[in-house]
């Protein structure tokens, strides 16, 4: 239950609109894929703000993919984290179960994650 909420507040940080990673909507022929990001920009990100080694973002990105807070936009036979591929977050921070303000303490870093006012549960 606490890894979750670890990895939930990551998911938050990752679509920041400021500090987080580069999001755009993606539209295809008939439709639009919100939170898209490519994998270089996640790696970056991550390699970046976080200051992890590359193999702990290799190892961080697989894991996301694995447990579906990302996703490949066109899934390939095996399922993993793939640079140069494009994904989206399965994962909307505005619906997070997080508490109004959540102190989110993962590995090296610490930060503060605060709920927008009409996702906070009563």
């Amino acid at each position: 239950m606490a890894s979750s909420k670890k990895v939930e507040c990551l998911v938050c940080r990752m679509q920041d609109k400021q500090t987080g990673v580069p999001l755009l909507t993606r539209h295809f022929i008939t439709f639009a894929i919100p939170n898209t990001s490519i994998g270089y920009n996640i790696a970056d990100w991550m390699l970046r703000d976080m200051k992890t080694t590359q193999e702990e973002t290799s190892n961080l990105c697989n894991l996301l993919v694995k447990y579906g807070y990302l996703y490949p936009v066109r899934p390939a036979a095996r399922l993993g984290f793939h640079p140069s591929k494009l994904y989206h977050f399965q994962v909307d921070k505005s619906h997070m179960t997080l508490n109004t303000h959540t102190q989110c303490s993962i590995n090296r870093w610490n930060t503060s994650v605060i709920q927008p006012p009409h996702s906070r549960q009563l």
